[in-house]
């Protein structure tokens, strides 16, 4: 075996882990362009997201550059 092959339970684990990663993901663009779903909304506030703080809090915000 060599270095960079993995066993197949890593290799599972490693796949589970990027399908949970893109979530969050999809979710944290949803929330910058304004539309997220309730579900992906709720997911961002479980992992206390700073885009959801953002949205929630004007304070937080990114002023628009000029």
């Amino acid at each position: 075996m060599m270095h960079h092959d993995r066993p197949v339970a890593d290799q599972a684990l490693v796949r589970a882990r990027l399908a949970e990663i893109a979530e969050l993901v999809a979710a944290e663009h949803a929330m910058a362009e304004g539309c997220p779903s309730v579900d992906q909304e709720l997911l961002l506030m479980a992992q206390g997201s700073q885009a959801h703080r953002a949205r929630r809090h004007e304070c937080l915000r990114r002023r628009k550059r000029r």
